[in-house]
């Protein structure tokens, strides 16, 4: 099985890659360009340099996933979470992949 790859990207800029690992868990980490830019971290990610596995990536997709997905949806994997935060009314970030 493949690893899956997901990019952040803010107005054509690639943030970062939410990468889920053959065991489905998640990592995020900045792209290079990103750490060479004069650009914020995200809240989610303070840290440039660090890579930010499971709880923390679960936290930022659960906060782009509207209320009204939990209500109508059963999710049984972290991956599941991807789908429903790609893009958000309320982000300028959108998740491709």
């Amino acid at each position: 099985m493949n690893e899956k790859v997901y990019t952040l990207v803010f107005k054509n800029i690639e943030i970062g890659y939410i990468r889920e690992d053959v065991d489905g868990d998640l990592v995020f980490e900045y792209s290079d360009a990103f750490k060479s830019s004069k650009m914020r971290a995200l809240p989610h990610f303070p840290n440039v340099n660090k890579k930010y596995k499971k709880s923390s990536v679960l936290n930022f997709l659960l906060n782009r996933i509207p209320s009204k997905a939990f209500k109508s949806q059963k999710f049984t994997s972290a991956s599941e979470l991807i789908g429903f935060g790609r893009k958000v009314g309320h982000s300028p970030i959108e998740l491709v992949g």
